[in-house]
């Protein structure tokens, strides 16, 4: 039997989580500042609410 590298959830929370760190990654590792935090949030929130 295989193991899945990844887990996929519809859970919105999940999801916005797992947007956000794949983000925070993404920026090397940290978000510079609460209001760079913030708009990656917003975007987040955008992008489920466009699905």
């Amino acid at each position: 039997m295989e193991a899945r590298k990844h887990l996929y959830t519809t859970n919105i929370v999940e999801s916005v989580n797992a947007g956000l760190e794949l983000m925070r990654h993404g920026l090397g590792g940290y978000f510079p500042s609460r209001e760079a935090l913030d708009a990656n949030y917003f975007v987040q929130i955008e992008n489920r609410i466009e699905r």
